[in-house]
């Protein structure tokens, strides 16, 4: 997978050396997935932060009546995950759904602190 549009999308905000882009590519997990399946579900634990490449997601929560709240919706260029259960790993309180075919760079929340020693900026 082409991951040009997450390390564009990082040079808009600093720049990186080759040997830190290197790192980076090292550290991020490529992944497909295929229309209605779940990137997250609420009550897992998330140990993942991702960057759509391509596809749409949907980010959302079910009440104790089954009534569905949208959170928000991630496209290309868009970040997405539950960020609440990724940095305290605890049960997630969001759904995150692949609302057409979509492929994400992900970031492993056991890589995080190794990236953010090793390229702090």
């Amino acid at each position: 997978m082409n991951i040009k549009p997450l390390l564009d999308y990082i040079e808009n905000h600093v720049d990186l050396t080759p040997k830190e882009e290197a790192f980076l590519k090292s550290k991020v997990v490529c992944r497909k997935y295929l229309k209605g399946q779940y990137i997250i579900q609420q009550g897992d634990v998330c140990k993942h932060v991702c960057f759509v490449i391509s596809g749409c997601t949907k980010t959302f929560y079910l009440d104790r009546e089954g009534q569905e709240h949208v959170l928000s919706f991630a496209i290309e260029n868009w970040w997405t995950s539950d960020m609440g259960s990724f940095i305290s790993q605890t049960p997630a309180d969001y759904n995150v759904l692949c609302l057409e075919n979509t492929e994400v760079v992900m970031f492993l929340y056991d890589n995080s602190e190794i990236l953010y020693t090793e390229i702090p900026n």
